[in-house]
């Protein structure tokens, strides 16, 4: 009988011989994919790992034995005779804490953390699926920097979360784990079980784990948690830093608010884009009131003096009736040698608008081109902005807003920037 190399008779069982076989192997269901997959590789010039000889050794010599006979093939030699050398793979797996300098993109201009988590493992298709499920569920979106490919390493952000959620995933799967991210996961655990030591939120209307100042001057504001106030405290649960709500209660407590303001106290973003063809201005304004958010910042369009006229009108038309002049500032002019410059600047004056701005100022105007140095250098502080256009200005006015929790953008879903950016919702 002949003896040829072990190579040959993966391509002769699986039909990729140059010379046809006559009469075809019968290659049991159970073998089939095996036998196929390693069969291509070969045929394309790929040596056997050391796993893959063993298995199909073991395949031919058990089953297939007299089919090879019945064909002059002498098996039990042949298995042993190899055309190219056995590649023997990497197969070490870890998870570790690494510097991020180590994987540092060539042409990656953004910011590269000074530590990252690396985990290896040789391909496994239930292994990389859990990773990208895990990089998927980050808050926002992983920079560029987590998206590069390596060969068989993977990178992700070195946080508490990624942490709890890798770690729970992999501990039983691979033994070589880095003791620092054990004993973070084990931290992890131990506050995930007891949520009410070291969660901050309200349980039961108490709140619990917050900073004392924090807290403190929240319920300056609005009293101590209750039913009629949990709903403006959830609409802070970002600038407090709440994690926590009896989301029962909590739904009890803004069952009587108007559409707008439930919608907007389930953002996910600070940003809102408010459609006006769903909604009307006085809508906005009402929802301004009922979750308390003055003082507010109005931002007037900058690009043209009479759209910042008309649009100062509306807006201080508005709230008149709801906030008393003295209590609104404008904190911008226009020049007068322009008619409409002109006319903004008379009815800042004849409607009483020209107040310096105060503490206690309940609404603030300024206009999208700049920040009036006064705003900078008081002690106001706005609880929203509305933005009255849906223009982006590339000014020190959008890193301004940017610190604000609540920023309503009135047909913001226009803006090409909005669509193409994350970081803020359509209502």
């Amino acid at each position: 009988m002949r003896t040829i190399t072990i190579e040959d008779c993966l391509e002769m069982i699986a039909g990729f011989a140059s010379q046809p076989v006559h009469p075809s192997f019968i290659i049991l269901d159970r073998d089939k994919q095996i036998i196929t997959d390693i069969a291509k590789k070969v045929f394309k010039g790929t040596a056997l790992t050391d796993r893959q000889y063993e298995v199909v050794k073991k395949i031919f010599i058990t089953r297939y034995k007299t089919q090879f006979k019945n064909r002059d093939i002498d098996i039990e030699n042949s298995v042993n005779n190899l055309r190219q050398p056995i590649r023997y793979l990497d197969r070490s797996e870890y998870i570790r804490i690494e510097n991020g300098d180590q994987y540092k993109d060539p042409i990656w201009a953004g910011h590269t953390p000074e530590k990252v988590i690396a985990m290896r493992f040789p391909f496994n298709m239930t292994y990389s699926k859990i990773v990208t499920d895990i990089k998927k569920s980050n808050a926002e979106p992983l920079s560029r920097f987590f998206t590069q490919r390596f060969k068989d390493v993977y990178i992700l952000p070195y946080t508490e979360k990624v942490v709890h959620k890798l770690i729970s995933k992999f501990k039983k799967r691979i033994k070589d784990i880095d003791k620092t991210l054990l004993d973070v996961y084990e931290q992890c655990e131990t506050i995930s079980k007891n949520a009410k030591d070291y969660v901050p939120g309200i349980y039961n209307y108490e709140i619990k784990n917050s900073s004392p100042l924090t807290t403190q001057h929240y319920q300056d504001l609005f009293g101590e948690p209750a039913f009629e106030n949990l709903y403006l405290y959830y609409d802070r649960k970002e600038k407090m830093g709440l994690k926590h709500f009896d989301l029962g209660e909590f739904e009890k407590s803004q069952s009587n608010l108007s559409v707008l303001s439930k919608k907007i106290l389930q953002r996910q973003w600070p940003r809102i884009n408010l459609d006006l063809q769903k909604w009307k201005i006085n809508q906005v304004i009402e929802t301004i009131l009922e979750l308390h958010r003055l003082p507010l910042l109005v931002i007037l369009p900058g690009q043209d003096e009479k759209q910042c006229l008309e649009s100062l009108s509306l807006h201080h038309k508005l709230f008149k009736n709801l906030v008393a002049d003295e209590d609104q500032s404008v904190l911008v002019r226009m020049k007068n040698n322009k008619t409409s410059g002109q006319e903004f600047n008379d009815y800042v004056k004849q409607n009483h608008l020209n107040n310096s701005l105060a503490k206690s100022t309940k609404i603030v105007y300024i206009t999208s081109k700049k920040i009036p140095k006064p705003l900078l250098t008081s002690e106001w502080n706005p609880e929203a902005v509305l933005i009255c256009d849906n223009t982006r200005n590339y000014s020190k006015v959008d890193s301004y807003v940017a610190t604000i929790d609540l920023q309503l953008q009135i047909n913001g879903q226009d803006s090409f920037w909005n669509q193409m950016h994350f970081g803020g919702e359509t209502v």
